[in-house]
């Protein structure tokens, strides 16, 4: 595996690790505990995540380390495919009435 493919792959391992303990934030040990990834490869995931807007990081109260939790772009991109999926369902009840004259019912 080349370097930037194992990168790569830390880095997404981070964030779906992340993903994966929720939304209200965790230290870099605990990410690092978690994904059985190092501390230093986590940090380096979480800045570069951080620096593309991916995650965020805010204070801990009484510690000077920080929580890191995904940031609003995540939100945006699930937004966005729902958005989508929303649209194709669409497509698909106009393409159904206009053939069968029938109406999709909802369950």
């Amino acid at each position: 595996m080349s370097s930037d493919t194992s990168k790569t792959s830390k880095l997404l391992q981070v964030f779906e690790t992340l993903t994966e303990m929720g939304f209200q934030g965790h230290s870099m040990e605990e990410i690092a505990n978690k994904s059985g990834l190092s501390y230093a490869a986590v940090r380096r995931s979480l800045i570069t995540l951080g620096n593309h807007g991916w995650v965020s990081e805010s204070p801990r109260s009484h510690s000077k380390a920080k929580l890191w939790k995904p940031a609003d772009k995540l939100l945006y991109v699930s937004v966005k495919y729902k958005q989508d999926c929303l649209s194709q369902v669409h497509e698909v009840h106009a393409k159904y009435l206009e053939k069968t004259g029938e109406v999709l019912a909802s369950e």
